[in-house]
């Protein structure tokens, strides 16, 4: 039997998100960016397996949240840079940006892919 405490990202706004049991590949870091330093589907997998969370809940319909959701991502990818997990890179940061706020991540996120 496995003792762990769970992952928890708590929000600026105090909202506390805690994903269960869930399958992620990490974030969707298309493989010709991952020369960017510390840019790849593991670099920020907190802040992404929120994001996979949120987005597994609103495809199966147990949230209310909207495709602002990327605000907290990039809250989460900003505390793991603050917080030293990750090295500070606005590259990298814009880049994740330019991705979660795509016109393909929007119809991704209504269920039009």
């Amino acid at each position: 039997m496995c003792n762990r405490e769970h992952f928890r990202f708590i929000c600026g706004t105090g909202e506390a998100i805690e994903p269960g049991m869930i399958f992620t590949d990490g974030g969707s870091i298309p493989r010709a960016l991952w020369f960017v330093t510390d840019l790849s589907p593991w670099a920020y997998a907190q802040a992404f397996l929120v994001r996979d969370w949120l987005f597994d809940s609103h495809q199966a319909g147990t949230t209310d949240k909207s495709f602002e959701v990327r605000d907290i991502v990039l809250e989460g990818v900003r505390t793991l840079m603050a917080s030293g997990v990750c090295e500070a890179n606005r590259l990298a940061f814009d880049l994740i940006y330019s991705g979660i706020d795509s016109f393909i991540a929007r119809l991704v996120w209504v269920g039009k892919n």
